[in-house]
């Protein structure tokens, strides 16, 4: 392979008679630079972007959720937190209330949903928890006066213009009994503070209170809304949420994070293929470069071809030499374009250059996240390509006949 090899770099090196050769070439390593470049940068955005909407939703949600599925909530959760804690696969879990309420203040009204949590156990369930300010944390831990404390998003706190130690007024749906007849259930709170999640839709529509007072807002008495678990493997919710539904029986259903986010995920999983397909055709017509670049090289090299031939060269030799020349193109631009990408990437991740709207999206900027499968995936598809369109114009060097080409020299 030395002397293939040897040949090859030096047909490769520009001579004044074959700069054209030289252009051409340099052409095509410049199509599977951009072409492998592009690619990395398109699939460590969408990457970036999945991931970083997984991570923000399954921080502030549970990966398995338990719900009664006739009444109105579920009565004995503590023995439902028995059965879904006892599965090996669960880490924790927590009860929890939902309810969707009218909040109005000074500043303005707003439709929102409440959830009531469990101060002590909803950290070992979702980051949710963590994201609070810890003297927040204690008061919801430890009501005292602030029994009907709640906390706020940090936008929806914006947009009401409550500060902590401010009092908003809940509107439930539940009605209750007057003189004048059923009338909606109204509640003062005071604002113990915000959290922000990071994810827009949650910090603009969702408030925290304890779960004894969301209890007493939506009228459960001793229930709760659903029972949340934390799993050690994410990715076997769906497996979880099965076996625990098998063991709650009828009277129970259960949902997981993936099915409750599978539209989202499916749609930005296709559009990822649908980008690395279409940004790959940059690639393949680099690919036409090169077949060209050696096809004129074997015509320009005829003689040269049938005196290596007559003296003594195999046409494996010949064949091997002009693949040698168009895999080298395509090397050379992919670990080029490789280079460039992930630099690329590591410095539009850093940087945050891209912002985004955050009534629009759920982040507040695109993440760039370079996976070692993207990269591989990558890197072995130009090289395929590269390699494939060696084949025709190689067969063709190999096949030249020396008597037919040095006839006339």
């Amino acid at each position: 392979m030395r002397f293939e090899l040897s040949v090859a770099l030096r047909y490769l090196r520009a001579r004044r008679k074959q700069t054209f050769l030289s252009v051409v070439s340099f052409i095509a390593i410049l199509g599977f630079t951009l072409g492998v470049m592009a690619l990395i940068v398109a699939l460590a955005l969408m990457t970036g972007f999945q991931e970083d909407i997984q991570t923000k939703i399954l921080g502030t949600s549970a990966h398995v959720m338990v719900y009664a599925s006739h009444a109105r909530g579920i009565h004995d959760y503590d023995r439902t937190m028995k059965i879904v804690g006892a599965d090996p696969s669960v880490v924790s879990v927590s009860p929890v209330v939902y309810g969707k309420v009218m909040i109005y203040s000074a500043g303005g009204a707003n439709g929102i949903i409440v959830k009531g949590i469990d101060p002590m156990r909803e950290g070992k369930v979702s980051d949710l928890a963590a994201k609070l300010d810890p003297k927040v944390l204690a008061r919801l831990k430890n009501p005292g006066q602030d029994r009907d404390g709640i906390v706020l998003g940090q936008d929806l706190a914006d947009s009401l213009h409550a500060e902590s130690g401010d009092f908003v007024t809940l509107v439930s749906p539940d009605s209750m009994l007057s003189p004048l007849g059923l009338m909606p259930k109204f509640k003062k709170f005071r604002v113990l503070g915000t959290f922000h999640s990071g994810l827009y839709e949650y910090d603009t529509s969702w408030a925290l209170v304890s779960l004894d007072t969301a209890q007493r807002l939506f009228s459960l008495g001793d229930a709760v809304s659903l029972v949340e678990g934390r799993v050690r493997d994410i990715y076997s919710a769906e497996e979880i949420a099965k076996r625990l539904q098998k063991q709650l029986g009828g009277d129970f259903v259960t949902d997981n994070w993936i099915h409750q986010n599978k539209s989202l995920f499916s749609a930005m999983k296709l559009e990822k293929i649908m980008l690395f397909i279409t940004i790959a055709l940059i690639v393949l017509v680099a690919s036409f470069n090169v077949i060209s670049t050696l096809v004129m090289m074997v015509l320009e090299k005829t003689r040269d071809i049938a005196i290596l031939l007559a003296m003594g060269c195999t046409s494996r030799q010949i064949m091997r030499i002009f693949m040698l020349q168009g895999i080298l193109i395509g090397v050379v631009g992919t670990i080029i374009g490789a280079i460039l990408g992930v630099t690329g990437s590591f410095i539009m991740d850093h940087y945050r250059v891209i912002q985004l709207p955050l009534d629009v999206y759920f982040i507040p900027y695109l993440p760039f996240r370079v996976r070692p499968v993207d990269f591989a995936l990558v890197t072995a598809t130009a090289l395929v390509i590269s390699f494939i369109s060696t084949l025709y114009p190689a067969l063709r060097a190999s096949r030249v006949n020396p008597s037919e080409a040095l006839r006339y020299e």
